[in-house]
């Protein structure tokens, strides 16, 4: 059995890659819109980084979606 924080960044993961190709944008289109680096972008898609609140922000800012849905579970 996984642990909680590894299945939250999992969901995150999926949530966040399905709404960027759902937009059909790119990494560094979303990257520009959020002010974050693309390899940054690259690792949370991966489940290989712990975005912070404020990261989360930034990524739902450049999405055009609330934070929350990119923590929903899936």
């Amino acid at each position: 059995m996984k642990n909680n924080q590894q299945y939250v960044l999992e969901n995150l993961a999926y949530n966040l890659k399905t709404e960027r190709e759902k937009q059909k944008i790119s990494q560094e289109e979303l990257s520009f819109r959020s002010d974050l680096h693309k390899n940054y972008i690259s690792d949370i898609e991966l489940a290989k980084r712990n975005p912070s609140i404020k990261s989360l922000l930034k990524l739902a800012n450049g999405l055009e979606i609330d934070w929350l849905d990119l923590l929903k579970e899936t």
